[in-house]
């Protein structure tokens, strides 16, 4: 009885640091898709800035991709 116990405990722990880095990973997962889209928005920014101050009917076409 008490190594069943013991083992259920061990589990227990197990499963709690488990669920522990899975939310610590899925936290920094996050962290990282906003600083991705705070500079994709940048980026858009910055080139909408320079379409416009180049005047109307230039950088329609530039070709940006990599």
């Amino acid at each position: 009885m008490e190594v069943e116990a013991a083992a259920t405990m061990l589990t227990a722990q197990m499963d709690a640091r488990t669920q522990f880095m899975a939310a610590k990973f899925l936290k920094q997962n996050a962290d990282a898709t906003a600083a991705v889209a705070g500079l994709i928005e940048a980026g858009q920014n910055s080139l909408d800035r320079i379409v416009a101050a180049a005047g109307p009917g230039k950088g329609g076409i530039v070709d940006v991709s990599v």
